[in-house]
């Protein structure tokens, strides 16, 4: 990790051990990757959505629910590994993965056969569960030489993997149906089985530096920056889930709209690669701070805009600034709380937080999209404000 002037000497101390303990290269890789393939449907869920809905006939707030679904199962499997670190722990990093990628192989072969929505919302729900065990992984590999920097990285490459995989996903759908999305994406869990072999069976320790940062316990102004990403999440999820009817609803055609939401992503690709050069060295706190005006603008701009002509530069607006502050909100919560279960939780506050948004947002939609977007432009705001009193409190304890 990226160290910075304002931490305390005690959270230095902490991150230096745990820089000690880097797992090696190819673990690292190998936790993008799974990482990234745990996240693919997140990556495309604007499309992914629009486009179930066109081949199930699903309403808005059916697309909702399946996001919850999606999401919220994410976010279970991932709150289970940050609370139970003793069971991640007995098994090791290796078969916990192997275990998440086996329930996330049943989500998408019962997703194959659901023949209405309750069971599709079960299967994709269980899909969602094992998705949040492997990312829970993912995050504590990164958590050992985390910060910006290190999730950055794995930001672009699932990004990029969600930036490719949009064009396909119409396609494929139209010509063969939603289940050979599902198998695809079964056929690709398979793969990553194999993969996980390639992750340590157990968290490297150098020996002296055993006892480092802190694995379980959560702080109150952990738990308050926790909230401050939940809520974020919330609601940039409102928009990210709706952001293709809404470009449809404004005029746009459903090809170009797609395309859109491509760019979109490309343009969170370029956020992501420039925290990844930058890293720390200006510290978290400005580039977070600069990034939230970013995006607060583009919402502002969706909500009583509601552009036509302008949606392009709207949405890649709002796809930079969400990924420069993801990373820097990372960082942050780490800051505020070092402990493993602190950086997993981030994770699952944010599928928590991206389940609860589309979720609401389903039963706020309007021809204009209005609720929705200003319901992300008050959750997107309040979160600012949480995570501010979150590094205030954590710097007065630090203090005394």
């Amino acid at each position: 990790m990226d160290t910075y002037t304002s931490i305390s000497s005690g959270h230095a101390a902490a991150l230096a051990s745990a820089n000690t303990r880097t797992t090696t290269w190819w673990a690292g890789a190998t936790a993008v990757i799974l990482g990234s393939l745990a996240a693919l449907v997140v990556n495309t869920l604007p499309v992914f959505l629009a486009v179930l809905a066109r081949v199930r006939g699903l309403s808005e707030s059916d697309s909702g629910l399946v996001a919850f679904a999606e999401m919220g199962g994410i976010a279970v499997g991932t709150i289970v590994c940050a609370l139970r670190p003793g069971w991640v722990e007995r098994a090791g990093w290796r078969w916990t993965a192997l275990l998440g990628l086996l329930i996330m192989l049943g989500g998408n072969v019962c997703s194959m056969l659901a023949g209405d929505l309750s069971s599709l919302l079960m299967a994709r729900g269980l899909a969602g569960l094992g998705s949040g065990v492997v990312l829970a992984v993912t995050y504590a590999v990164l958590a050992e030489g985390g910060g910006a920097r290190a999730l950055a990285i794995f930001n672009f490459v699932q990004l990029s993997c969600g930036w490719l995989g949009i064009p396909f996903l119409s396609p494929v759908a139209e010509a063969h149906g939603a289940e050979r999305l599902f198998a695809i994406v079964a056929g690709l869990v398979v793969v990553g089985m194999a993969l996980s072999f390639f992750l340590p069976g157990r968290r490297p320790v150098v020996p002296g530096h055993e006892v480092s940062v802190p694995h379980d316990k959560v702080s109150a102004p952990g738990w308050l920056a926790i909230l401050s990403a939940l809520v974020y999440f919330a609601g940039v999820g409102a928009i990210y889930a709706y952001v293709a009817f809404m470009g449809v609803a404004w005029g746009g055609t459903q090809q170009v709209v797609e395309a859109q939401v491509a760019n979109m992503m490309f343009a969170g690709l370029s956020g992501g690669l420039l925290v990844a050069l930058v890293g720390s060295r200006f510290g978290f706190r400005l580039p977070l701070i600069l990034g939230y005006a970013l995006l607060l603008a583009a919402m502002a701009w969706l909500a009583f805009g509601q552009p036509v002509s302008g949606f392009l530069l709207a949405v890649c607006l709002f796809g930079f600034a969400w990924n420069i502050i993801t990373p820097y909100q990372f960082e942050a919560v780490t800051h505020v709380d070092s402990s493993s279960s602190a950086a997993m939780l981030v994770n699952a506050s944010t599928l928590g937080g991206l389940a609860i948004g589309p979720a609401v947002a389903g039963y706020l939609v309007t021809e204009d999209f209005f609720q929705v977007n200003a319901l992300s432009l008050a959750g997107t705001l309040a979160s600012l404000i949480v995570l501010v009193l979150a590094l205030r409190l954590s710097a007065s304890r630090q203090a005394a």
